[in-house]
């Protein structure tokens, strides 16, 4: 059955939704964009105020070559989720099956992971990354431009069924052998050159996943 992705716009002032408002505006829901920057500053004066006062936008004022402008950057958040209907019909058994492609973070090579300070604590809890990792990045970073990945994928929702997850087993693919990962897992086997798997039996997530990879040999950026 076909999913269908459902979209809203929260502000970062108490996460409100105001999807509806911002469509009366005639703003586009994808923030990060330059149609959506376009559309803020086109409108009245009177608008733009009540979008800052909203927290769904921010003035800012930059010079792009004609002097001082004074202009408006979005600052809403779009959740987006993939729904479908689905029938369960009486005495039978139902298999579901789903697969997707995550959104893969990219930022500028910055060994923050060798970092032992508070800054940098919150980032190496989040992706458990220990010493032995954290010196493998040390060795790496030596003289090294590039780029590292960060990949979260959503666990917690399968707290939401009737009962633990039965049979659970999730496999990381680093994608080459000399790549670097890290994430936290219980109970982590090495299952091949480049595969990391764990295996839980009458499982109930309570955290998500989120998976750091560091490129040996970055991709050569224009």
């Amino acid at each position: 059955m076909k999913a269908t992705l459902q979209q809203t716009a929260v502000s970062i002032e108490g996460g409100v939704d105001r999807t509806a408002y911002l469509r009366s505006l005639g703003v586009p829901l994808a923030v990060y964009t330059d149609a959506a920057a376009k559309a803020i500053n086109a409108l009245s004066k009177a608008k733009q105020d009540a979008l800052v006062k909203l927290g769904l936008a921010l003035p800012f004022d930059e010079d792009v070559g004609k002097g001082m402008e004074h202009v408006l950057i979005p600052t809403w958040t779009v959740r987006s989720q993939y729904v479908w209907s689905e029938t369960f019909a009486p005495g039978r058994t139902v298999t579901i099956e789903h697969d997707y492609t995550p959104s893969v973070a990219t930022t500028v090579f910055v060994p923050w992971e060798t970092d032992p300070s508070a800054d940098a604590k919150a980032e190496r809890t989040l992706y458990c990354v220990d010493d032995a990792f954290a010196a493998a990045v040390a060795k790496l970073a030596k003289g090294r431009p590039g780029d590292e990945e960060q990949i979260d994928y959503v666990l917690v929702t399968g707290a939401n069924w009737k009962g633990p997850i039965g049979d659970f087993r999730m496999t990381v693919d680093k994608g080459a052998a000399d790549n670097l990962v890290s994430f936290c897992g219980s109970g982590v086997t090495k299952t091949g050159p480049t595969t990391f798997e764990v295996h839980y039996k009458n499982f109930t997530p309570t955290a998500n996943v989120s998976v750091l990879l560091i490129p040996a040999h970055p991709q050569p950026t224009d």
